[in-house]
């Protein structure tokens, strides 16, 4: 099963927590992207903007290959399983996806981000 994740550097620039649990934060992305299953990439601040600030998008297969959406807002959080909204979200998370570093290019950015704390 594959894992794909676009992480808006804005969120690894935010610290939380302090710089001991930031550094800890920062170092888990790169962690699970070693994984051969799971690829992190990193969408810069002033790409995609309209889209990609619509909130988190996670697009989902089942077994039966039924896809799903889950989208979370401020006040709601929705699980869309209708094909046409399921299709908008995907293609919405697939722009994203083009605007966002490439694999390489996002491990040395979360790497430099962690770096500079």
């Amino acid at each position: 099963m594959l894992h794909g994740f676009v992480i808006h550097a804005a969120a690894l620039r935010t610290e939380v927590g302090g710089k001991e649990v930031m550094g800890a934060q920062l170092e888990r992305p790169r962690e699970v992207g070693r994984s051969r299953n799971v690829s992190v990439r990193v969408l810069p601040i002033g790409r995609c903007n309209g889209v990609a600030l619509a909130g988190p998008i996670v697009v989902l297969e089942t077994p039966d290959h039924d896809m799903l959406a889950y989208v979370e807002g401020p006040e709601v959080s929705v699980l869309h399983a209708g094909p046409d909204k399921v299709s908008a979200l995907n293609q919405r998370h697939a722009m994203i996806r083009t605007h966002a570093l490439s694999i390489e290019e996002s491990a040395t950015f979360i790497r430099k981000v962690a770096e500079e704390r």
